[in-house]
C-alpha cells in the first residue's frame, strides 16, 4: 500500500474527529477558565476581565485593557496538536539534504581537511521534523562493482570518523548545520577498476519520526581522492613480493608465420620497465626482418597492448604471484582454493604501430603517453590487505590468412606478456 492510499485511508477515518476538534476550538467556550474568572470579579471588583486570545478585540468593553503579556504569546504558539501534525505529514516522504564541501580544488590529498555544511529542507513549508539526531560520518571502503548475490568480496571499510551535528531535537522548514574533519588518512588513491572500487565518501544521517513509524534519511557524495605520489611499496609487503625482473630493455624475437616463403621476424625493444606515468612515455621500437612481397600483402598491422590485471588477493596468498598466460585471458584457471575469482583483466590501451607491413630490416620507434589514459594507475601492492593492480604489455600482429581461398580470415599473433612497472 503506497503513502497516498495510507493518507486518503487516514484521512476518511479522521474527517469526523477533525471536524469535531475544530468545532469545539471555536464555538465552545472554555467554561471553567469563564468561571475561576468570575469568581475573582466577585472577590475583586476593581480586577479587570483579562482578554482571550481566540476572541476578538471588539468583544471586551474596555479598548484600554493592556495588551496580552509575552509569555501568554508564547505560552501558546508553543502548543503541538499533535493529530494536526500527524496528519500534515502523511504523504511527504523524506526531507532533501544537500552536503556542500568548501575545498575549491578537484580532488583532496593526504591530509587535506574536509569541511563544508550540511543542509536539510522539508519537502512542505511550515512542517516540522523532530529528529534523535543528525551525524555525518567520512568514510573510505573498498567494495565490489558486482552487488548482491552476485559479489564474491564483501564490502571492507579501512575509514570512518564520525561527527555529531546535532542531538536530538526539531527544526522547521530548513536546517543547516557545518561540519569538518582535519588532516584524514587520504593516503591511498580513490580507484575504479575492473571489479573493485575503492572509494571515500561523505554520509550524513537523520533518524526522523515519518507518518506512521520511524524513518532514516540517508545522503552520501563521493569524494575524488588523487595524491602527487604515492610509495612504491606497501610496508607489509615481504621483499619476496618486491623482487621484480625490471629489464633495462626487453628484445622479443616474434615469428607470425612459419611459411618459408612468407617468413617474418620481429624485435621487439622497450627502452625501460619502470615508467612514471605523468611525466614519462613508453619507448622503443620494432625491428621488421626477413621481409618479403607475401608477408606484406598478408601482415595487416602491428600493434602494442597495455593490460591491466586486478588482482582479488592479498600479497599472502600463493595464488598472488600466478602470472597471466595468454591462454587464460578468457578467465581460465583462474579460481583459487576458496572459489573466489583470483584476478580480473582488461585491455587499457591498443596503440597502432605500423599499419601495414615495414619494409625489411627498418625500424621503427614509438612514443607511448601515459597521462590521458583515465584508467591507468600507479602499480598497486596489496593495498589494505586486499588487492594489488599490475600493468603488461605485449606486441600484437594483425595478419590476413588465405589458405581457403573461398574465406579469408584475420587472426592476431601475440608476443609474450612483460611486466611493467608504474609509478608517480
Amino acid at each position: 500500500m503506497t503513502s497516498w492510499m495510507v493518507y486518503l485511508l487516514l484521512q476518511l477515518l479522521f474527517q469526523s474527529s477533525i471536524t469535531s476538534y475544530f468545532v469545539q476550538q471555536t464555538a465552545t467556550p472554555d467554561s471553567s477558565a469563564e468561571k475561576q474568572q468570575e469568581e475573582e470579579l466577585k472577590e475583586d471588583p476593581t480586577k479587570q476581565r483579562q482578554r482571550r486570545p481566540d476572541h476578538p478585540v471588539s468583544q471586551y468593553t474596555n479598548d484600554s485593557d493592556p495588551e496580552p503579556s509575552q509569555n501568554n504569546k508564547t505560552e501558546y504558539t508553543q502548543s503541538q496538536p499533535s493529530l494536526m501534525s500527524t496528519l500534515y505529514n502523511i504523504g511527504s516522504g523524506h526531507p532533501h539534504c544537500s552536503i556542500r564541501l568548501s575545498h575549491i580544488k578537484e580532488h583532496f590529498e593526504n591530509e587535506d581537511d574536509v569541511k563544508g555544511e550540511v543542509s536539510i529542507n522539508t519537502l512542505i513549508e511550515g512542517q516540522v521534523i523532530y529528529h534523535d539526531g543528525i551525524k555525518i560520518s567520512l568514510i573510505g571502503v573498498i567494495e565490489s562493482k558486482v552487488h548482491g548475490l552476485l559479489s564474491s568480496t564483501p564490502p571492507y571499510q579501512f575509514l570512518q570518523v564520525t561527527r555529531e551535528l546535532e542531538l536530538s531535537g526539531e527544526f522547521q522548514n530548513q536546517i543547516t548545520l557545518k561540519f569538518q574533519f582535519t588532516r584524514p588518512d587520504f593516503t591511498q588513491d580513490s580507484y575504479d577498476g575492473i571489479g573493485l572500487k575503492l572509494r571515500y565518501l561523505l554520509r550524513v544521517e537523520m533518524s526522523y519520526q515519518g507518518t506512521l513509524m520511524k524513518a532514516l534519511l540517508t545522503e552520501e557524495q563521493d569524494l575524488k581522492v588523487k595524491n602527487r605520489s604515492l610509495p612504491h611499496h606497501n610496508a607489509q609487503d615481504s621483499q619476496a613480493n618486491l623482487k621484480q625482473d625490471f629489464y633495462p630493455s626487453i628484445v622479443n624475437t616474434l615469428v607470425p608465420y612459419n611459411h618459408p616463403q612468407t617468413s617474418l621476424n620481429l624485435e621487439f625493444t622497450l627502452n625501460k620497465a619502470k615508467i612514471n606515468i605523468e611525466t614519462e612515455f613508453i619507448e622503443g621500437s620494432i625491428k621488421f626482418t626477413e621481409v618479403n612481397l607475401q608477408t606484406q600483402y598478408r601482415v595487416q598491422s602491428v600493434s602494442l597492448q597495455l593490460i591491466q590485471q586486478e588482482i582479488q588477493v592479498s600479497t599472502s596468498s600463493k595464488d598472488f604471484n600466478q602470472k597471466i598466460q595468454l591462454s587464460e585471458q578468457n578467465n581460465h584457471n583462474n579460481i583459487g582454493e576458496n572459489g573466489q575469482k583470483l584476478y580480473d583483466i582488461r585491455t587499457i590501451l591498443n596503440y597502432e604501430v605500423v599499419d601495414g607491413c615495414a619494409s625489411n630490416k627498418e625500424v621503427i620507434p614509438f612514443s607511448i603517453p601515459l597521462s590521458e589514459i583515465e584508467e591507468l594507475t600507479p602499480t598497486l601492492k596489496n593495498v589494505n590487505n586486499k588487492f594489488s593492480v599490475k600493468y603488461y604489455i605485449k606486441c600484437v600482429i594483425t595478419e590476413l590468412d588465405d589458405e581457403d581461398e573461398d574465406i579469408e580470415k584475420v587472426k592476431t599473433i601475440n608476443s609474450s606478456l612483460y611486466e611493467l612497472f608504474f609509478y608517480k
